[in-house]
C-alpha cells in the first residue's frame, strides 16, 4: 500500500478541500493545579495513615480479619434468611421482592452502605451473634 492509498492523504480528499486534522498538543496540567493535587494527595495519604493508626489502636491485631473470618462472614450471608433481618428491624416486613431483601441478596456491600447507623449496628450484632455461635460450636 502506498502513501497515496492511506486515508486522508489520497488526492480525492485534497480535491474537495478536506484537510486532515492536525495533531493536537496534549494539554498539560498547570503548575498551580498540579501543586494543589499533590498537596491533596499528601493530605489524603496522611489522613489515611492517621485513621489506620487509630483503627489499630482501637482494634488490636487479634481482632483483624483472617481467611476464616471471611469464610464465616460468607456463611452468615448465605445462611441468613429474611425473617432474621425482619425480626432485627433491619428490613421491613412484607413481600420478598422489596428493595432491602433484594439488595441484601444481590448487592450485600451496597446493602450495608445504605443502612442507617442503627440498622448497621443491628446487622453487626447479628454477625457477631453468628460468629459466637460458630466459634462456640468449634
Amino acid at each position: 500500500m502506498s502513501k497515496e492509498d492511506f486515508p486522508f492523504t489520497h488526492p480525492m480528499f485534497k480535491a474537495d478541500g478536506y484537510e486532515p486534522p492536525k495533531p493536537m498538543d496534549i494539554p498539560v496540567m498547570p503548575d498551580d493545579v498540579r501543586a494543589d493535587r499533590i498537596k491533596w494527595e499528601k493530605q489524603f495519604a496522611n489522613s489515611f495513615d492517621e485513621r489506620l493508626k487509630e483503627a489499630e489502636a482501637r482494634y488490636p491485631i487479634q481482632s483483624m480479619f483472617t481467611g476464616k473470618t471471611l469464610e464465616t462472614l460468607a456463611y452468615f450471608y448465605t445462611n441468613t434468611d429474611r425473617s432474621t433481618l425482619e425480626d432485627a428491624g433491619i428490613i421491613q416486613k412484607g413481600p420478598s421482592g422489596d428493595t432491602g431483601w433484594n439488595r441484601f441478596n444481590h448487592n450485600f456491600d451496597i446493602f450495608i452502605l445504605k443502612l442507617d447507623d442503627e440498622k448497621q449496628e443491628a446487622l453487626a450484632g447479628l454477625v457477631n451473634k453468628y460468629f459466637r455461635a460458630i466459634v462456640g460450636a468449634a
